[in-house]
């Protein structure tokens, strides 16, 4: 690939290399050589046609200044696609518009957005730059995405810098979340293991990557398209952490009051991955049961109520399957060295599957309708 850097009287043509860790912009006649390393703080800004139909060129940060540089629209489309998600971008709103307002995430706003060259809608989640530790959090975040790449995790697309707002643009999940669901019908059992075993695959992946995801909700499981249960996606990563650094942040209490496993309001015990599984156990119990696990008036009692929290046994005693029964209490028990492990867990689904024949049906088609 080719591009040309216009000057006043002369312009010089640079060949285009994408390597593994960089791209390579060089010129052999004037031997200079320009190498912009994937590295989150490297930024590019894309230039549209004045319709916003196509790209037209880039200008890259090079030694403190912004040099622009021409290419053909399709070779331009290649170099985007290589970089998306890898480096900085800038001037969001050049390439996107705002469709609508879809909520709140744990640090910032939800937006649906669309792509003004490929008309694709995207979601969009902006962190307003100028509270404590926002740049962190985002890079951190976005570093997290980029990093884990699963089936049942939501897709990073691109991530922008502007002079007020960080952005990072993801893959628009169709479906409904499984609030939603849960709001508007009862599951059935096939149901919730279609969706529990997603579910526990997704943990057992971010667990061997060496981080703890520390937000299991109905609100951050979506599901990619509507009425297809097997499409489930777990969102929001501003609150996971790589296990290494856990106990440096052992003074925040971090999580959903009703999720947060019980150990994590003992700030002298130590914590893992079984703060996790807590979570996927007190999900379990309101995909069965249909209700909130821990209710409360408000926030502040719910809280209470969470920290509070000891495992008694009449919190399964009306779960009627078996099978189901031992997974919750094995995975809302107070004590983390008594809680099962997410591939344990799996494990033993699977198996409970060979055993009874209730289990050994077609999931494909089942859906959220």
């Amino acid at each position: 690939m080719i591009c040309i850097k216009k000057n006043l009287f002369f312009d010089d043509s640079f060949k285009v290399q994408l390597l593994s860790d960089s791209i390579k912009l060089s010129n052999d006649k004037k031997m200079i050589k320009y190498i912009i390393p994937l590295f989150q703080n490297s930024c590019i800004e894309w230039k549209l046609s004045k319709c916003q139909s196509k790209l037209e060129g880039f200008s890259i940060l090079l030694n403190g200044k912004l040099e622009y540089f021409e290419m053909e629209q399709n070779h331009l489309e290649l170099l985007k696609q290589f970089l998306d998600g890898k480096i900085f971008y800038m001037s969001i709103h050049k390439i996107y518009k705002t469709v609508l307002f879809c909520g709140r995430g744990t640090y910032g706003h939800v937006f649906k957005y669309q792509n003004c060259l490929t008309g694709e809608y995207v979601a969009c989640k902006s962190l307003k730059i100028g509270f404590k530790n926002t740049q962190e959090i985002f890079l951190e975040e976005v570093k997290i995405l980029q990093t884990l790449k699963h089936p049942n995790i939501v897709k990073i697309k691109e991530f922008y810098m502007e002079t007020k707002h960080f952005y990072i643009i993801m893959e628009y999940l169709d479906g409904k979340s499984l609030g939603d669901l849960l709001n508007q019908k009862i599951l059935d059992d096939q149901e919730i293991i279609v969706i529990l075993k997603q579910i526990l695959r997704c943990i057992i992946y971010i667990h061997k990557a060496g981080y703890v995801y520390r937000d299991i909700k109905q609100e951050n499981i979506l599901f990619g398209e509507f009425g297809n249960l097997q499409t489930l996606r777990l969102i929001d990563f501003g609150l996971a952490i790589h296990q290494s650094d856990l106990q440096k942040q052992r003074k925040l209490i971090c999580g959903t009051a009703g999720y947060i496993a019980p150990e994590v309001f003992k700030l002298e015990s130590q914590i893992d991955q079984k703060i996790d599984i807590f979570g996927v156990g007190v999900l379990l119990w309101e995909m069965i049961n249909n209700s909130r696990f821990i209710e409360g008036q408000d926030q502040e009692e719910k809280y209470r109520l969470n920290r509070e929290y000891v495992f008694q046994n009449e919190f399964t005693q009306n779960i009627r399957n078996p099978i189901f029964r031992y997974l919750v209490e094995k995975m809302i028990v107070d004590n983390p060295e008594q809680r099962i492990s997410a591939a344990d867990a799996l494990s033993y689904l699977d198996w409970a599957g060979i055993q009874s024949c209730d289990f050994m049906k077609d999931y494909e088609n089942i859906s959220t309708e």
